[in-house]
């Protein structure tokens, strides 16, 4: 092989070598949705579920940071923020700031990942108000399920 070919080729390998380098994406990361690097940046409430489809008295925006550092905010009608922690299913979370003795129940929530990591599902795992938002029920049969939009890191 000559000298020039020998050259085009090493640059043609040195550069498919190099375009595999990026950093992973949000959805390369929600390949497996239950994880830490999944769930990590910003994620906007998009619609408010109750499984009866009860009358509920609710605030339907906000915004969910969950950094990767652990700490966590959530921007709405109720202000909170703390740490937040994943366990198998569920999202642990710990309020620290806010209105956290009255909104966020004691037992963590389970969460779905959706439409490879552009939907965020937090439901409690018993009948009861919504995690995040503080939508309140009316029909304490039933539990309200947060469904949030992916948005960005």
């Amino acid at each position: 092989m000559s000298k020039p070919y020998l050259f085009l080729a090493f640059a043609a390998f040195a550069v498919f070598a190099c375009s595999d380098d990026k950093d992973p994406t949000h959805q390369d990361h929600c390949k497996t949705p239950k994880t830490k690097e999944c769930l990590v940046g910003n994620w906007r409430l998009n619609e408010i579920r109750d499984q009866f489809d009860a009358n509920r008295d609710c605030s339907w925006s906000g915004s969910l940071t969950l950094e990767s550092n652990g700490d966590y905010s959530f921007a709405g009608d109720y202000n909170t923020g703390g740490t937040w922690n994943l366990n198998g299913d569920r999202i642990e979370i710990n309020c620290i700031v806010g209105d956290c003795n009255s909104e966020i129940p004691s037992e963590p929530p389970e969460f779905a990942v959706k439409n490879n990591g552009d939907i965020l599902e937090v439901t409690p795992p018993s009948n009861g108000n919504a995690y995040f938002s503080g939508c309140h029920l009316r029909n304490s049969q039933s539990k309200l399920t947060e469904v949030f939009r992916w948005q960005g890191n």
